[in-house]
């Protein structure tokens, strides 16, 4: 299609469901509700190999986030 990909409808729906993901996530991560980035990369490294570790589940921690 030509013209600003925003008149695109797939690309408007594509960005609105974006939108409401990063909502959600932020929204997650205010209320303390997060996974440690080092229980993300040794989960990702682990894909793949003959023992994959589970995928990591959010714990509630008191460590807010910035933004």
């Amino acid at each position: 299609m030509d013209g600003p990909p925003e008149r695109d409808p797939l690309n408007r729906r594509d960005l609105a469901w974006e939108a409401r993901m990063i909502a959600e996530a932020e929204a997650e991560a205010d209320s303390g509700l997060l996974i440690p980035s080092a229980e993300v990369k040794a989960w990702i490294d682990s894909l793949g190999t003959a023992e994959p570790l589970p995928m990591p589940r959010p714990a509630t921690t008191s460590i807010k986030p910035a933004h």
